[in-house]
């Protein structure tokens, strides 16, 4: 069973947005880390049902400008064109990512991946993990990529991880029938009539008309 992951947001400061976020709401945040091979760094809010918040930014522009990761070209666009701080992409969780890929090319579906991604914590221990990106030509909106870790990613400090969970995902798409035949045939997932679906571990996701990606956590919304 696939599990929501991660919401990532894009900011131009992240560690700053972070901070002004996390004092808003009355949350612990956390620095992430830099990953070098992309230019980028981030800034952390963990949830207590195994989700993160990552307030993604550029510490170096060309590096990240050339980079072959779908999600560091899509944060460069998005700072390009909007450096305004929100919430762009959202990662699909899974210990399967093999078996997905296998499902892929059975059915033809195309995705670019899976790239290696690593990241130094600020005690000086590394994060490792796999990221697959699902493509199709005629998705009218966005699609989750797909994270597989490699051994325990969770924070050890259990301080750090706040009380609120991870409700719902609405994802706003301009053809919404459309993006649940893509989601049904790419994630394997099931929706109801009103284009939700509870199939994931650990919350709900909407296909809505629109453009926006909205989050609900219990005690705040992210959008």
């Amino acid at each position: 069973m696939l599990a929501f992951d991660h919401i990532v947001v894009a900011s131009p400061q992240p560690k700053k947005a972070a901070e002004q976020f996390a004092n808003q709401h009355r949350l612990v945040h956390v620095e992430g880390g830099r990953h070098s091979n992309w230019g980028t760094y981030n800034s952390l809010c963990h949830l207590s049902n195994h989700v993160y918040i990552e307030w993604l930014g550029i510490e170096h522009p060309n590096t990240a400008r050339h980079s072959h990761n779908p999600l560091i070209q899509h944060l460069h666009q998005s700072l390009q064109d909007d450096p305004h701080t929100r919430p762009i992409q959202l990662a699909f969780r899974t210990t399967q990512l093999d078996n997905l890929i296998h499902h892929m090319n059975t059915e033809g579906i195309g995705y670019a991946g899976p790239f290696p991604g690593e990241r130094q914590k600020p005690d000086g221990s590394q994060l490792k993990w796999r990221m697959l990106f699902p493509q199709h030509s005629s998705s009218p909106g966005l699609l989750p990529f797909l994270i597989e870790w490699e051994g325990d990613h969770l924070p050890s400090d259990s301080t750090v991880v706040n009380d609120s969970v991870l409700k719902a995902v609405e994802l706003g798409v301009s053809a919404p029938a459309h993006s649940v035949q893509l989601f049904e045939q790419i994630y394997q997932l099931k929706f109801d009539s009103d284009r939700t679906s509870p199939a994931l571990e650990n919350g709900s996701l909407r296909i809505n008309a629109g453009s926006d990606l909205r989050v609900q956590f219990s005690q705040f919304t992210l959008e």
